[in-house]
């Protein structure tokens, strides 16, 4: 067989295979998603990051985010005109939500959170992934620092 039959040959069965997407992480996914408005309040103490916003899901119906970076507060979810209200992200105690992210077309909320585990004895940053449409925590995972994008508004500590 030639060179120029067998190159041929090699460049049809190539053509032919099949490539899968490659895998978004968690991280890749947080980074592309848009920002919640975030607001800084001053009141209660320390400058405190909170979330109070509506946003406009994909059939037209509004959601509502709140929540705050505080001890035991999550990240709910407020479904209109009747639906339920959900925590998306529950971080525990010591571990706060610093950053919100909704992804839109695929309908996904990403809350950022850190703090330091009384339990691990060390910092911890994890990102929770959250399904608007099911209702569901689709993932949770511990993230690296030095892979996150700057916060959206104001100063946070991860």
């Amino acid at each position: 067989m030639n060179a120029r039959v067998f190159a041929a040959l090699i460049m049809t069965l190539l053509a032919g295979c099949k490539r899968e997407a490659p895998v978004r992480t968690i991280v890749a996914k947080f980074k592309e998603a848009e920002c919640v408005p975030v607001s800084i309040e001053t009141n209660t103490g320390p400058p405190t990051r909170t979330w109070d916003s509506m946003l406009t899901r994909r059939n037209g119906s509004p959601l509502h985010i709140s929540g705050a970076q505080m001890r035991g507060r999550p990240i709910s979810l407020e479904y209109f005109p009747d639906g339920p209200e959900v925590a998306a992200a529950h971080p525990g105690d010591y571990i706060y939500p610093v950053d919100v992210r909704f992804a839109r077309t695929d309908e996904q909320l990403y809350v950022l959170a850190s703090g330091f585990s009384l339990i691990a004895k060390e910092p911890q940053t994890w990102i929770f992934e959250f399904d608007v449409g099911t209702q569901q925590q689709t993932a949770r995972e511990r993230v690296n620092l030095a892979e996150l994008p700057s916060p959206c508004l104001g100063v946070a500590t991860y």
